[in-house]
């Protein structure tokens, strides 16, 4: 893979939209990816293709979402630590303001 930072000013539109506002896995609730690409505005196909190109990458995990009371809801994706550092990147780059508070 290219450095991260290289990979950050070559990303398309999408896929920026995807990393900046893709929740983390410590943040609550983590939406499926269908209402996440609602939000964002993208077609699910899209979205999904976009999040496993970059699952491939380490950039978003996936598993289990659970509950506050600990009882497993479904399962989704969210940025990893890698993908956090790369939002902080195209953050820099750009200037975007911080819209999503890692929590990790």
């Amino acid at each position: 893979m290219t450095s991260l930072a290289q990979f950050a000013a070559e990303m398309d539109e999408p896929t920026r939209r995807v990393v900046m506002e893709m929740s983390t896995f410590n943040d609550f609730p983590v939406p499926y990816l269908r209402d996440f690409a609602r939000d964002i505005d993208l077609p699910v196909a899209e979205c999904r293709r976009i999040v496993l190109s970059l699952k491939e990458k380490g950039i978003t995990g996936y598993g289990p979402l659970y509950s506050p009371d600990g009882l497993c809801v479904g399962s989704s994706y969210w940025l990893t630590e890698l993908g956090i550092e790369l939002r902080e990147l195209v953050r820099a780059q750009t200037g975007a303001k911080a819209d999503k508070v890692a929590s990790a």
